[in-house]
């Protein structure tokens, strides 16, 4: 080990961070902390086969974190890992809405809209002008002024006013990428798409972005669960966007997994610093059916702003299912709750089901909950926090153990909401 060593390539943005920290295994072994201005990150001296470098801005808040496997024997890079633009697929974010948009037959006119020609083809979610008032996805098939376009499909439920988005359709982009490559950067911008996106038995993925000025919008067609990543194994997923303002209102996911034929255990997979607005569905699932496993699942550090709204009595981060569930934490998230469905609304974090699990539950702020904060449908088996009962225009925490107490991050009067 004398000759290891870990060398940072900086990412290309990165504003705000001020030291990394080096952690071994299981992310609370802490190795060293070095300043963000040191490339080499030097010998961990320390067994092991699994190494972290998480990234940290200077309210000590995480911002970014990289696994590496070894045993390290040579110097490894972190930053490099063979990634992608999604630009480099053909993907383009230009996607915009507007507000004040008549829809009618095959009619749509904005005084606010500035169509233009090139818009021609583009994909637009009208919303409220489908079947029986659902959102309708079709194409803009002329360009008649900057005010107004008309549709390949034409509207079955006449609606004024009404939001309209439109722009590129980035489906195979998307698809193409991650079928091609295993780390996509997300550019700036407003991503429209109409499929699921299978990351499934894939062993090391990274899927990241610019925070939320990279955003992936998900159409109305879209008729599955958002991110399946059922077997796969050494996953992140941070720093991005997803508004699924127009995903349909059924009983989805938002990220799914559940083991698979080839791989019935699964895991080792980390979601943070996401940010997931409108969502009707379940946002977070990763879980594990009946014969199956999933272990070691982070989520941490990420936002849910207007979500678990739809009929289905969605929970926001749910983790239900009849499988084992081993090494669960579920830090730091933020979930604030702004339209209250009227029947059946779901919980902040459900604890339950399965055969098997554990789970740590800590220092998350839950705003707003139509329901329970935190449900736990099994107190018996392990996990490491508190329910909080249904406080209706209150600020939600599950209380912190002593030793985080010390070390907490988010209080409560700090954080803007």
């Amino acid at each position: 080990m004398a000759n290891s060593a870990l060398v940072w390539n900086p990412p290309q943005n990165p504003v705000g961070i001020t030291h990394y920290r080096i952690y071994a295994n299981n992310e609370h072994n802490l190795v060293r902390s070095v300043p963000a201005a040191q490339t080499s990150l030097g010998d961990p001296r320390v067994s092991g086969s699994v190494f972290f470098v998480t990234s940290y801005n200077a309210n000590n808040q995480s911002e970014s974190s990289r696994a590496l496997y070894g045993p390290l024997r040579t110097p490894v890079t972190l930053g490099g890992d063979n990634q992608r633009n999604l630009s480099e697929f053909g993907a383009v974010g230009d996607g915009r809405f507007v507000l004040d948009a008549n829809v009618g037959g095959s009619d749509v006119t904005s005084v606010t809209a500035n169509f233009s020609t090139a818009d021609v083809g583009k994909l637009i979610i009208c919303v409220g002008a489908g079947v029986s008032g659902k959102d309708l996805t079709t194409t803009i098939a002329t360009w008649v002024s900057p005010t107004h376009v008309t549709l390949t499909t034409a509207a079955s439920t006449p609606i004024t006013p009404t939001r309209a988005e439109w722009g590129t359709d980035n489906t195979t982009a998307l698809l193409n990428a991650i079928a091609s490559a295993s780390a996509i950067l997300i550019p700036t911008g407003r991503f429209l798409f109409s499929a699921q996106l299978p990351i499934k038995d894939r062993i090391g993925f990274k899927l990241e972005g610019y925070g939320q000025a990279s955003v992936l919008v998900p159409t109305s067609l879209l008729a599955n669960n958002l991110i399946d990543v059922s077997g796969s194994q050494d996953m992140e997923l941070c720093h991005f966007q997803i508004d699924a303002i127009y995903f349909s209102d059924l009983s989805l996911e938002i990220l799914y997994g559940d083991g698979t034929a080839a791989n019935g255990t699964y895991g080792r997979i980390r979601a943070h610093n996401l940010y997931v607005y409108n969502a009707r569905p379940l946002c977070f699932g990763i879980g594990a059916n009946t014969p199956h496993t999933v272990q070691d699942i982070s989520y941490e550090d990420n936002w849910f702003v207007n979500c678990g709204y739809g009929s289905f009595g969605a929970n926001t981060i749910d983790t239900g299912s009849s499988g084992n569930k081993y090494r669960f934490k579920i830090h730091r998230n933020r979930l604030v709750f702004v339209t209250q469905p009227t029947t059946a609304p779901g919980n902040g974090i459900f604890i339950g089901h399965g055969v098997d699990y554990d789970f740590d539950v800590t220092q998350n702020t839950i705003v707003n909950c139509p329901s329970t904060g935190i449900a736990i449908l099994k107190p018996s088996l392990r996990w490491r926090g508190d329910g909080l009962p249904k406080r209706a225009g209150l600020r939600e925490r599950d209380r912190l153990s002593e030793v985080e107490r010390d070390i907490e991050l988010w209080s409560l009067a700090g954080i803007d909401l």
